[in-house]
């Protein structure tokens, strides 16, 4: 649930670098990330395939493709925070190692965005 809810801020943040503005109150992954600009969805697909993509298994039950991924978790925070609400005929799945990959990847890239000094 927590790896869900930082790449919603993950998420809201590269919104607000994208737009200067406040991004929408919905915990959709796959909504926030086609919110962005196409410009950072092409250089965080880009990265994805570059870094992410080779640390796959050759049997994964994902796709190798971040919009697939982001779109499999969109519901990830509610359908966890909420697990007593859910239907139980729908079987929840989270690719753990997959999704603090992608994670990490966005975290970086946002990163190279912004210097940061040290204050003496």
């Amino acid at each position: 649930m927590l790896l869900a809810l930082a790449m919603e801020f993950s998420l809201k943040a590269w919104f607000v670098f994208d737009h200067r503005l406040t991004p929408e109150q919905v915990h959709d992954l796959e909504k926030l990330f086609d919110n962005l600009k196409d410009s950072t969805k092409q250089r965080l697909n880009s990265e994805f395939q570059k870094t992410v993509v080779p640390l796959l298994p050759s049997v994964s039950l994902m796709s190798n493709n971040m919009s697939d991924i982001l779109s499999h978790h969109a519901n990830a925070f509610r359908d966890w925070r909420y697990i007593y609400e859910r239907d139980s005929k729908k079987a929840l799945l989270f690719e753990t190692s997959l999704f603090v990959a992608t994670l990490e990847l966005f975290l970086d890239e946002f990163e190279k965005l912004y210097v940061t000094k040290e204050i003496k």
